[in-house]
């Protein structure tokens, strides 16, 4: 019987898997947890969980997991797909947590971002703005950063 409580690694680039739940660090003493949800050449593809953390989680139970919506907590919700290169994921400190699986209602949001055509992948995700230009790496504009992202589409 497995409760989903797991001792946290540190996690290489080789050792990404999909469907595996990470902790990252998106700021001065901010995590939060994420799911892979696709893995391709120079890209991760990962579902963004709504708490945030000034502690780094080293352990989760998955069934508790939540991505919420800014109508329901304006200050606490997750992303359902946040596209970003593979150096700007393992900028963000992941550490292993546990296995999962992908459903296809988890993978609406890369459907659309691939059909969309675009391609455009984030270095990081920040829920601090001082973080987030610390590892930007801006090449040619087809890069961004999240909250740089949204400022920059309003």
């Amino acid at each position: 019987m497995s409760f989903g409580l797991f001792q946290s690694s540190q996690s290489s680039e080789s050792h990404f898997e999909v469907g595996g739940i990470y902790s990252i660090r998106t700021g001065d003493r901010k995590y939060r947890i994420a799911k892979i949800l696709i893995l391709g050449e120079g890209e991760v593809h990962i579902r963004l969980y709504k708490t945030i953390y000034t502690q780094r989680p080293l352990w989760t139970f998955p069934d508790t997991l939540a991505v919420g919506s800014p109508i329901d907590d304006p200050n606490e919700f997750g992303i359902r797909h946040v596209p970003l290169s593979r150096e700007g994921f393992m900028l963000m400190e992941p550490v292993f947590l546990v296995p999962s699986t992908v459903s296809e209602d988890e993978l609406d949001g890369y459907e659309m971002w691939k059909d969309s055509g675009e391609g455009n992948l984030w270095d990081v995700f920040s829920d601090d703005e001082e973080f987030s230009e610390k590892y930007t790496h801006n090449q040619g504009g087809d890069r961004r950063s999240f909250p740089s992202a949204v400022q920059a589409a309003a």
